[in-house]
């Protein structure tokens, strides 16, 4: 985004954006592969949006192999920022029951600092992630447009944010839902609000640790 001038970003009208963390500091460089003072440019980021009344989802990964460490350092990093909110995702890591009480924990602590990002029952068109969020879309470091940040490339490129033209069909089939036939799917607890997508690679049957964490954030 620094390349992008504030008048631009307005054109844009650009609500909300979201961004990662793994950790920070020089961490964070070398986890993203980035060049030294990438996290000093993130925090510089998160302030000029503020300024710009640009909302921050920010995304923190855990990892089980350095535990939530990283993720309570992150926390602490952004908690200062109004227009930041955070939540946490297992990105390297079983999604075993374990792991989701730490995201659980994780989470009542972003819940106390007033930091939680959660959209749980206020939308009026609720979605199952970005991919099927029209209000959405995901921006490669090249200027691409994506339904999904999990399949920024090729054949899952609808548009560039240099040009006014999109492939509009390719939006369409993200959207679509999955038909539920499975008998089990239908006992589940989460069944009222699960919108599986067809296109989604990543789709399929449900882990418990999975399930419990839904539930578990429901409660």
């Amino acid at each position: 985004f620094n390349i992008v001038t504030d008048d631009e970003l307005k054109k844009w009208k650009l609500r909300r954006v979201q961004l990662t963390a793994d950790d920070i500091d020089e961490t964070y460089d070398e986890i993203k592969g980035l060049p030294a003072g990438a996290f000093t440019r993130l925090k510089e980021t998160a302030a000029r949006f503020e300024k710009l009344n640009i909302r921050i989802s920010l995304r923190i990964h855990f990892s089980e192999l350095t535990g939530d460490e990283p993720c309570y350092r992150i926390i602490d990093e952004f908690k200062g920022f109004k227009n930041v909110s955070m939540y946490a995702k297992i990105i390297y890591g079983d999604e075993n029951v374990e792991n989701y009480d730490k995201i659980l924990k994780l989470e009542d602590y972003l819940i106390r600092l007033k930091k939680r990002n959660t959209t749980f029952l206020t939308s009026k068109n609720p979605s199952h992630c970005m991919a099927d969020n029209s209000r959405m879309a995901t921006i490669t470091p090249h200027g691409e447009l994506s339904p999904c940040e999990h399949y920024a490339n090729g054949e899952h490129i609808y548009g560039s944010i240099d040009s006014n033209k999109k492939d509009l069909k390719m939006l369409a089939n993200w959207a679509v839902r999955e038909k539920y036939k499975d008998k089990e799917c239908k006992k589940c607890t989460l069944y009222p609000n699960c919108r599986k997508l067809v296109m989604c690679p990543a789709e399929g049957k449900c882990s418990d640790g999975y399930q419990y964490y839904q539930i578990e954030t429901i409660k």
